[in-house]
């Protein structure tokens, strides 16, 4: 997982990049000289930077534009990765994912991983770009589970940490495709969640249907993020329920039995009846079959269909799973 930074390590907007950014006008010999470069310049620098000035008028452009390439920097990059086909591929597919400035790349085995990771390092250093390597990370995802490996990839001067699990577009992947791991880590944020509008939710002066637009518009999403590729087991079930019932217990609050006059907390059929709406589980199973559905609609050339209707080669291995 490869993150490109644009001038250096610094996010977009911060005050250093800025500062680098208003540096392609300064010329190379002046940058070397750092603080110690004269205050008034010097005229080769200053027919620099006039060059400079004088290519964005002419092209209507930012500075080093060339007009046979009109690709960003990132895309420059991404380009000269693709060109090597050959070792993107895995199963037919074309196994290059890339998001922003997040760089997913798969292989069949790490020597794969390694040559295309050094042709993004030098097609980044010819664009002006840096890979964060404590971004970085690669995983192994081997047959055999049971194997043991910790070693870190070397390129030139850097490293590259391999790691057991992942964050991609803030969903956890693990090297044995273990979704309890994400599920939770969704329960523990979602329990973060909750926490922090717990006052709301048993306040007076809100109503049950606000409280309930609040539970659904702020809690549930948080859980329900990435959803729709889960395989849910009973135990996971288990736990989304219980939850579920939590929180619904702090909206509706306690009820008076009619026997005994006592308070006491509402069983889960009466919960159930009081909340309308689908559960839960029955709201992630849906929205798997919603994207199943959207997923079978699209072209052939979208990777999710293939992934959907292909076969992958060589043979199941089994473990035992709880339930």
């Amino acid at each position: 997982m490869a993150g490109l930074c644009e001038g250096g390590n610094e996010p977009p907007g911060s005050l250093k990049a800025s500062k680098q950014v208003k540096q392609l006008w300064t010329a190379p010999e002046l940058l070397r000289m750092g603080s110690q470069r004269p205050s008034e310049g010097t005229q080769k620098g200053d027919v620099y930077s006039f060059a400079i000035i004088v290519h964005e008028i002419i092209t209507r452009q930012g500075p080093f534009y060339l007009h046979h390439m009109d690709l960003s920097p990132r895309e420059y990059v991404i380009r000269k990765v693709q060109d090597n086909r050959q070792d993107l591929e895995l199963n037919g597919l074309h196994q290059l994912l890339v998001y922003a400035d997040d760089v997913n790349m798969l292989g069949e085995n790490s020597q794969m991983i390694t040559k295309n990771t050094g042709i993004l390092l030098e097609a980044s250093k010819e664009i002006g770009l840096e890979v964060n390597p404590e971004k970085t990370k690669y995983m192994i995802i081997p047959r055999d589970e049971n194997i043991v490996r910790n070693r870190n990839i070397k390129i030139g001067n850097l490293s590259f940490e391999e790691v057991k699990k992942l964050k991609y577009l803030g969903a956890t992947v693990t090297k044995i495709n273990d979704i309890r791991k994400e599920i939770k880590h969704r329960i523990n944020m979602e329990n973060a969640c909750y926490y922090s509008v717990e006052k709301l939710l048993s306040s007076s002066l809100l109503s049950k249907n606000l409280k309930l637009r609040i539970y659904k518009t702020v809690i549930l999403p948080v859980v329900l993020y990435g959803c729709e590729t889960w395989t849910l087991t009973l135990r996971e079930e288990k736990r989304l329920r219980v939850f579920e019932n939590k929180v619904l217990r702090k909206i509706f609050g306690a009820k008076r039995d009619e026997v005994t006059g006592e308070w006491r907390k509402l069983h889960n059929t009466e919960l159930h009846a009081l909340y309308s709406s689908p559960d839960m589980i029955r709201n992630i199973k849906s929205r798997g079959l919603r994207w199943a559905g959207h997923v079978a609609h699209m072209g052939e050339s979208r990777n999710a269909y293939r992934v959907l209707v292909g076969k992958p080669e060589g043979k199941k291995t089994f473990r035992e799973t709880e339930t």
